[in-house]
């Protein structure tokens, strides 16, 4: 499955760290371009999240923009009827 609270803090634009997860879902996008990618580990973990707070609030709001734009074209109302009258 895919993680609903990713989705969701992706639609409103922030700014996502994620470690792998199950099969990697493409769902989500590309890593440093949609969200931020860590290894699975407390302390990796840690670290990349100090790295996002001391970004410029510009760079936040990049991946914020890019992981929306994302969650429109693959997530919205008209995307999946699009997908569903298609099947």
């Amino acid at each position: 499955g895919v993680p609903n609270a990713v989705l969701e803090a992706m639609a409103c634009e922030l700014p996502c760290v994620l470690a792998p997860f199950f099969r990697d879902s493409t769902q989500l996008g590309q890593a440093e371009q949609h969200f931020i990618l860590v290894e699975r580990s407390p302390a990796a973990l840690a670290k990349t999240l100090l790295k996002v707070t001391e970004r410029p609030e510009e760079a936040r709001r990049t991946y914020g923009r890019q992981a929306r734009a994302l969650m429109i074209d693959t997530m919205s109302m008209n995307h999946a009827v699009k997908v569903h009258c298609d099947l």
